[in-house]
């Protein structure tokens, strides 16, 4: 997975690197409408070959081919992301924004992106983690004078 300090610009096009399978830079792609990037995600299995793309201004959620670089998907999102985490078990993507939501995508086998759910988390409510292996997805929840913070976990099973 792809993760670090965020990647903020301060000038008008927003500027991604495209990973190959060795994980190297190959290649510096223009994202047009990408005004301040915060966070990526990849298939670490290259199993569809896609790098996932969360921007804050706007709330946006980006989809790259791995291999082309070339955008194939622009998906809305809240405002605010600060955390964005690809699944490999279930094809999702997960997407925490400050603005006080969770934003769920799914991957088909054609590397088809589709908005599949939102659900509600707390204003400020944008740092987290996911757990594959246990099907959770633990966020942060800002404290306030009245208010300790917490740890809340959703579920990132799949029912069908």
């Amino acid at each position: 997975m792809i993760f670090g300090d965020p990647l903020r610009q301060s000038q008008p096009q927003a500027r991604t690197v495209r990973l190959g399978v060795v994980r190297a830079v190959s290649a510096i792609e223009a994202l047009e409408d990408a005004r301040q990037m915060f966070r990526s995600d990849a298939d670490p299995h290259e199993v569809h070959q896609l790098l996932f793309v969360a921007c804050r201004t706007p709330g946006r959620l980006l989809v790259l081919d791995g291999k082309s670089g070339k955008e194939i998907a622009d998906l809305p999102a809240d405002a605010g992301i600060d955390d964005a985490f690809y699944d490999p078990a279930t094809s999702r993507i997960y997407v925490i924004a400050g603005s006080g939501y969770i934003n769920a995508y799914e991957v088909d086998d054609s590397k088809y992106v589709r908005a599949v759910g939102t659900t509600p988390t707390i204003n400020g409510a944008k740092t987290g983690l996911l757990v594959s292996g246990q099907n959770s997805l633990y966020v942060g929840v800002p404290g306030t004078p009245d208010k300790p913070s917490e740890i809340r976990v959703y579920s990132t099973a799949v029912t069908k």
